[in-house]
């Protein structure tokens, strides 16, 4: 299995407040699917998503929200246990700032 590079541009496209389409746009690009027919009540395991591409998922993950400024970590257990993408989803957190203030909620971003 080879990871695709993630383009800046993808960031802009998932929105950093919607994480099942985030986890859903990482597993696309990890598992090189098609994004669009993946719901969050879609079973990973039907996908093929097995331990060493549901790792590199937490990674595309933190990527992409990183890319939309938002800084959130793909819960280990989380990660291991999910049998959906709303479960997967489910296992983002947010990372505290190291200056010590709290994290604040992913804002949406309005297209205009």
């Amino acid at each position: 299995m080879t990871v695709q590079p993630v383009p800046a541009t993808v960031g802009a496209v998932v929105p950093p407040g919607d994480p099942v389409r985030l986890c859903a746009r990482a597993v696309a690009l990890v598992l090189d699917l098609p994004g669009t027919g993946l719901r969050a009540d879609t079973p990973l395991a039907d996908l093929g998503l097995d331990d060493v591409a549901r790792l590199c998922v937490a990674d595309v993950v933190e990527e992409l929200a990183g890319l939309a400024g938002v800084a959130w970590r793909m819960d280990d257990a989380v990660l291991a246990d999910a049998g959906t993408l709303a479960e997967l989803a489910g296992g983002l957190r947010p990372v505290p700032d190291p200056t010590g203030t709290p994290p604040q909620p992913p804002v949406r971003r309005v297209r205009r």
